[in-house]
């Protein structure tokens, strides 16, 4: 009786670690299937080149910015941004929610101010499918356009979320800035 017993005990451990490798070997396969279906972790090999295509579309958001500005255009720079754009920042405690709230703000500042000496430097910026987010340094000299008004030197961080447009291109729907003291 003894032999038998031995033999069903070594055929329950033989289940039991058949059954612990098939567990293992399932939830090894459930995570690579997850990770790789997710663009955070799977973007690296695949989305590899179209990550470049897009840094390189929002780098030329970036370089024509500062010329924009500089033209003194609203409409221009206007253009930079989504329909629901959000600016926001320290200083006048506001927030401008929307093209009209965004077109006064630059309308009162390019009226009385001519933007000298401007330039953005990019530090990072990440981009996870349909989004990006920027962050840089930027510096101007704001010249006033009439006397009594005071030159302002402006050094600050910037933090641009944008979106994706269904043309491929990039606009800047969240801008965010505090001074880089």
């Amino acid at each position: 009786m003894m032999p038998q017993k031995k033999s069903a005990e070594n055929r329950e451990a033989f289940m039991t670690k058949l059954v612990r490798s098939v567990n293992l070997n399932f939830l090894i396969i459930l995570i690579l299937l997850v990770l790789n279906a997710n663009p955070l972790w799977a973007g690296k090999k695949k989305n590899g080149p179209r990550k470049d295509k897009d840094r390189a579309k929002i780098m030329q958001v970036v370089m024509e910015w500062v010329p924009a500005l500089r033209s003194g255009d609203v409409e221009k720079n206007l253009a930079f941004f989504t329909e629901d754009i959000v600016i926001a920042g320290p200083g006048s405690n506001e927030l401008y929610a929307g093209p009209k709230a965004v077109r006064d703000l630059l309308t009162r500042i390019l009226d009385g101010y001519k933007p000298e000496n401007g330039s953005i430097k990019v530090q990072t910026i990440q981009v996870n499918g349909e989004w990006a987010e920027l962050c840089a340094k930027f510096s101007v000299v704001w010249e006033p356009k009439k006397e009594g008004i005071k030159r302002v030197e402006e050094s600050s961080n910037y933090f641009w979320l944008l979106k994706k447009q269904p043309d491929e291109s990039w606009k800047i729907a969240r801008f965010l800035f505090y001074p880089d003291n």
